[in-house]
């Protein structure tokens, strides 16, 4: 059976990027690191800044100054690419609690572990250190974890608060998981400041943490003797819509957001027929443009707040207003309908979407009028589609989020004017 060491507060990121078959891991910190004896392993999890859902056990032989010797893709993980700022740590796994259980003892001798916090030693039984505890709960309720390992299941349909008191064994971890049956979990520490804390791997501390309502979703805290260091997975995480301007603070522990911001847009165009003459007279309006659209993903700090705008749809022969999440990207809104000269009413253009990594144009709105002949002025589409169509007697708004809306035509040629349909308003859809 291997042999493991173990060490106290290695919890750092990785300075070099790293193929699936590299063997020499270089970590941007050497704090923490112990040399290890021939024969045994220092037990490093590879975890991706991006999801902090992939995960890789690596066991480490050698220590050189930042660089670890490893063996990849141990303990049932896969062996893959990871890059610069991905985190790494010794975490407690199941080869290594596996490797304890060659300890000689009974259950009335004792085993103390260290306290990083205060220098002394806590002291457990050993019947105690390889005891896993399973509980299932269904409301709010208070968690002292006495075990190595506690397991929450949460099997609740409504809100409950899921309270941990600090540890009593150093190392030991509380996995508390969503059952996905729509209640929302909050985690909270017994304290509202100052000990213990809940410590995220990329910096970020909270005293509360909210676990997503669907299934698997979970927090893994792990005691260091004096606060909880945290891992979460909550895929998919949230997702945040804006319909009208606001602000976005990202939650503890987001450090990446996807953005999907869309422009207002257009209105379509009035109509004022004075003759049934389509030479000569206003008698039909082309539609509005849709807005822009700007697709990106971009890097956060946790508990800090972005600008939202979202732009209104234009009214009548009005463009549509521009959308934006914080300086990270934006998208104007589509122009509006109008008759460029009497008889003649072209389509009118979309916006644009700007600094994204995908950046779309909005749909033309179509012609209304030209050379004597009359079109259907319908308004152009969004990337949801849903341009309002041309009608009679005023134009149908736009159908879907910055969609341009319908021209107005009047076959009648009641000498009246008409309006174009409004414009739908943008969005901005933020998930995390």
């Amino acid at each position: 059976m291997p042999v493991f060491i173990f060490a106290n507060n290695i919890n750092t990121t990785l300075a070099d990027a790293l193929t699936s078959t590299a063997t020499t891991i270089t970590l941007a910190s050497s704090a923490g690191l112990p040399s290890i004896p021939t024969g045994s392993y220092l037990a490093i999890t590879l975890n991706d800044a991006a999801t902090r859902s992939v995960f890789e056990v690596c066991w480490a032989t050698a220590v050189s100054g930042a660089n670890l010797t490893v063996l990849r893709g141990q303990e049932g993980t896969a062996a893959q690419s990871w890059l610069v700022g991905d985190y790494a740590y010794a975490a407690v796994t199941d080869a290594g609690l596996a490797s304890l259980a060659n300890i000689n003892g009974s259950a009335s001798e004792s085993f103390s572990a260290a306290n990083a916090a205060a220098g002394s030693s806590q002291v457990a039984p050993i019947s105690q250190l390889f005891d896993v505890s399973h509980q299932n709960i269904t409301a709010s309720t208070t968690i002292t974890a006495i075990a190595l390992q506690t397991v929450v299941l949460c099997l609740n349909s409504s809100a409950i608060t899921v309270t941990l008191e600090p540890g009593t064994i150093y190392g030991q971890s509380v996995e508390i998981i969503a059952g996905g049956l729509g209640g929302q979990v909050t985690v909270v520490s017994s304290v509202s400041s100052g000990t213990p804390f809940f410590s995220f791997p990329d910096g970020t501390t909270a005293y509360s943490w909210p676990i997503t309502v669907y299934a698997s979703a979970r927090l893994r805290a792990t005691w260091d003797g004096g606060n909880w260091r945290c891992q979460h997975t909550d895929i998919p995480k949230g997702i945040q819509v804006f319909t009208t301007s606001g602000t976005f603070t990202a939650p503890p522990g987001v450090t990446q957001v996807k953005a999907t911001v869309v422009g207002g847009g257009g209105g379509g165009s009035n109509c004022d027929a004075t003759s049934t003459s389509t030479s000569s007279t206003d008698a039909s309006g082309a539609g509005g443009g849709a807005g822009g659209a700007a697709i990106g993903v971009f890097t956060v700090t946790p508990g800090t707040g972005y600008a939202i705008t979202v732009g209104a749809g234009g009214a009548s022969q009005t463009g549509g207003s521009s959308s934006s999440f914080a300086s990270f990207c934006s998208a104007t809104g589509g122009s509006g309908g109008s008759f460029q000269t009497t008889a003649s009413s072209a389509g009118a253009p979309g916006g644009t979407g700007s600094g994204g990594q995908i950046n779309i144009t909005g749909g033309i709105g179509s012609d209304g009028q030209g050379n004597g002949l009359v079109f259907a002025g319908n308004g152009g589409a969004s990337i949801f589609g849903g341009g309002g169509r041309a009608g009679e007697h005023g134009g149908e708004p736009g159908q879907a989020y910055g969609s341009g809306g319908g021209g107005a035509y009047d076959a009648s040629a009641t000498s009246t004017t008409y309006n174009g349909g409004a414009g739908a308003a943008g969005i901005v859809i933020l998930e995390y």
